[in-house]
């Protein structure tokens, strides 16, 4: 498949149609809050792995194919655990038929973790930042120590 194939947006993010009664306005309201936004993570890979399936309904992924998405929603925040669940709910849709993009499949997926609910998901240069902080501190401590 094409990396250039235009990532499709979620079922709760389309247009649809108005609802005649308040009732069905505050259902409609409800199902499209939790849904995916078309920038999360979780959907951007399901939507990846979409465009890689071999097959309509085998849903076949062939191992390179599966690192290399694993490696991508790694590189997007996700956990490899979260990464392959992902996947493993995209290859169900497309197997069981009702679609590897089905509106069950977006449900699916928000119980995945959000990458951004993850406290490990802060930047990498803040980390190094408070570990070269640490270790000029120390060095400082054993530069004064030796001289007196």
């Amino acid at each position: 498949m094409s990396d250039t194939a235009p990532i499709p947006f979620p079922l709760a993010q389309r247009a649809s149609t108005p609802r005649p009664t308040p009732r069905q306005a505050v259902t409609s309201e409800n199902v499209a809050a939790a849904g995916l936004q078309p920038s999360d993570a979780r959907w951007v890979l399901a939507a990846r792995v979409a465009q890689s399936l071999d097959g309509q309904r085998a849903g076949l992924l062939p191992p390179e194919r599966r690192r290399r998405l694993v490696a991508q929603g790694v590189s997007m925040g996700l956990r490899e655990f979260d990464a392959n669940l992902v996947i493993a709910v995209v290859q169900d849709g497309a197997r069981t038929g009702e679609g590897a993009l089905s509106r069950n499949v977006e449900q699916r997926l928000t119980l995945i973790r959000n990458p951004r609910s993850d406290a490990r998901t802060q930047p990498v240069w803040l980390s190094m930042l408070a570990a070269a902080v640490g270790a000029l501190a120390l060095l400082t401590a054993l530069i004064i120590w030796v001289l007196h």
